[in-house]
């Protein structure tokens, strides 16, 4: 009898985390979106997974502001906001992205660290977006230096791509 109620726990333990493991990655992060913030379509970001809890994210922000209200009024052009992302629970999800503006030469003028988070919706194609924009100087370390610019900007929203055929 003790066997058998050993076995059972056991089998039920095994049988339960395959269960709870598929719960929590029923939406997945990866794939192409598009997000609009202040009501206009501003940024478009691609998520790749190195598992159903982590991976890499990229984001082209063209409507960010280089010169990040007048602060860096030198800022000409900015890279793609380059970092990772991992799941902090079943549909959503923590990221951080770092991407350097320079100015016309080509020298750069500040390191930009967006974080936040990403909460998907019950069908996984929409997800609300929270995040915050710290400005650092070119030299500075932004996981250690405090930045010289805080911005966080309002919840809003992004769209799950989808691959569309051409109507003919």
């Amino acid at each position: 009898m003790r066997k058998s109620f050993v076995l059972m726990t056991a089998l039920a333990a095994f049988c339960a985390a395959p269960a709870a493991l598929a719960a929590d990655s029923a939406c997945k992060l990866t794939g192409g979106w598009l997000g609009y913030l202040y009501g206009y379509a501003s940024w478009v970001a691609v998520a790749d997974a190195v598992s159903n809890s982590s991976g890499t994210i990229t984001i082209d922000y063209p409507a960010l502001d280089l010169a990040l209200f007048g602060a860096r009024p030198a800022g000409v052009r900015v890279g793609i906001a380059r970092g990772v992302w991992e799941r902090t629970g079943g549909g959503s999800f923590a990221y951080t992205t770092l991407a350097v503006a320079v100015d016309a030469a080509g020298i750069p003028v500040w390191l930009g660290k967006l974080v936040g988070t990403e909460t998907l919706g019950p069908d996984c194609n929409v997800e609300k977006v929270t995040a915050t924009f710290y400005a650092y100087e070119p030299w500075q370390n932004p996981y250690t230096d405090v930045p010289f610019l805080t911005v966080e900007q309002p919840d809003h929203y992004g769209y799950l791509m989808k691959a569309e055929r051409p109507a003919k």
